[in-house]
């Protein structure tokens, strides 16, 4: 067992690198604090940018095209209707062909 020379001997020996290791700790942990830090305005400085400049820039594109992206999905309409009925007729047949597969495998099962 250690008496309380040899403990205060072994913590005097011990503190040199205890220091070291909070510096470190330390160093480490602002690192990462500003490196959020800065991330976070970074971020909010884009999305101001983004407000003030692109945006205004986009809309104004799409008033200008209006006419013609509905003259497009007007076009599109009917080729888009089509492919939806065709898909959920896919999915119907098959939803209909597992549900009698199960009714037979029930009818077996039960016989």
């Amino acid at each position: 067992m250690l008496d309380e020379k040899a403990m205060e001997e072994l913590l005097e020996a011990a503190k040199p690198s205890v220091i070291e290791g909070l510096k470190k700790e330390l160093s480490n942990s602002i690192t990462y604090d500003m490196k959020n830090k800065v991330v976070g305005e970074i971020g909010k400085y884009v999305e101001e940018w983004t407000k003030r400049e692109l945006i205004p820039e986009i809309a104004n594109h799409l008033i200008e095209s209006k006419e013609g992206l509905i003259s497009i999905g007007k076009a599109l309409a009917p080729a888009l209707v089509q492919e939806i009925v065709k898909a959920m007729t896919i999915s119907l047949s098959e939803n209909m062909k597992q549900s009698w597969t199960r009714g037979e495998v029930f009818k077996a099962l039960f016989k």
